[in-house]
């Protein structure tokens, strides 16, 4: 995502700009109120969120959101103030700013006011019938970002083996590249193209993603344990959309036993022949689920992760009706969770006919 922050204070932009790129986030910067105008109305920028003080000389944040409302309705603004005052906010959300930071403030209240704002922007989206759109792509790009964090902060343990970090570069290369790939997605939004359904082979899609979070999960000491009960199982689908399903599990798998003393992920497939589908079951050895809050696991906005979105899961199962499969769950404190995502298959298993 990339983000403008707003402020005449250059100590403030710069700690800020800091905490966000440690974050994954890409940052501009503007020192008053008219340049960030310029810089939003340059299409090469791409400006996704806007971070703004009230206090400016010039034209104020409050001005600077007016201006911004008057061309650009669904953008994401913050507004930060060194009081609080309840005309200003009143103002403030009368011109539909998204989200408020009383300064001073740290990074977690920085990123949970950021994911606030996606929030709503979300809410904007369905009040405008693309309730799937903006969801989507956010935890999209989670995923590569995810695999980008796990490469950088493994080779900064090895600077001293250039062929080691010269690898550890190629998968952040490789991840940065799929970011750019979504970004053309995101740019093309008002003309989604629809899934492209084929026969896909499952074992391969589950190896392209253990293959992205290699370094992440190597970071995590995280053991994984593959079993594929059918070589070269197929299932009716879109790679890319079967990927960003396995990928958002495995994610939510490895923060589940971010505490444990034990980190296993167990992923395993099936054929059940009574109706015909695979099923593919992703296993994690952390802190489990409490009962009562399973029936709204995938509701939006619902997650148990002091920062987290709540969007994985809801993309997750989008993905699995989209696809006409089931997903079940079975958890148990202290013990672990198992996903369980059933999909029709493109053909019998055992069809000799079946093409490779």
């Amino acid at each position: 995502m990339n983000v403008l922050v707003v402020d005449d204070e250059k100590i403030q932009v710069e700690s800020i700009c800091r905490g966000l790129r440690s974050r994954g986030y890409r940052v501009a910067q503007a020192y008053t109120a008219e340049e960030a105008l310029e810089r939003i109305k340059d299409d090469g920028s791409k400006i996704e969120m806007v971070i703004t003080d009230y206090s400016m000389p010039g034209m104020n944040g409050l001005e600077l959101l007016k201006k911004i409302r008057e061309t650009h309705s669904r953008l994401p603004v913050i507004m930060m103030t060194a009081y609080s005052d309840k005309k200003l906010a009143i103002a403030a959300l009368h011109n539909r700013c998204d989200s408020f930071l009383e300064k001073p403030f740290t990074l977690d209240e920085l990123m949970q006011e950021t994911e606030r704002a996606l929030a709503k922007v979300m809410k904007y989206a369905e009040e405008e019938q693309e309730p799937e759109l903006i969801p989507k792509h956010v935890d999209r790009i989670s995923n590569p970002l995810m695999s980008i964090i796990g490469s950088a902060e493994l080779a900064m343990k090895q600077l001293d083996d250039p062929d080691v970090i010269k690898s550890y570069f190629q998968r952040i290369v490789e991840s940065a590249k799929q970011i750019s790939r979504m970004n053309k997605e995101i740019l093309r939004a008002n003309n989604p193209r629809k899934d492209h359904q084929e026969p896909v082979d499952i074992e391969r899609i589950i190896d392209v993603c253990l293959k992205m979070f290699e370094d992440l999960l190597t970071l995590n000491d995280v053991s994984v344990k593959k079993i594929m009960g059918h070589h070269s199982i197929r299932v009716l689908g879109d790679k890319s959309t079967l990927e960003q399903m396995i990928k958002n599990l495995i994610l939510n798998a490895v923060e589940a036993m971010e505490d444990s003393n034990e980190k296993q992920l167990r992923i395993e497939t099936d054929y059940d022949i009574s109706d015909n589908t695979v099923k593919i079951h992703i296993a994690d050895s952390g802190h489990g689920i409490a009962e009562d809050s399973l029936p709204t696991l995938f509701l939006p906005n619902f997650t148990t992760k002091q920062h987290g979105t709540g969007l994985g899961l809801l993309v997750v199962k989008n993905i699995v009706d989209r696809l006409k499969g089931r997903i079940n769950v079975k958890s148990m404190l202290a013990k672990g969770t198992t996903f369980t995502v059933s999909i029709p298959a493109a053909e019998h298993p055992l069809d000799d006919r079946r093409l490779h």
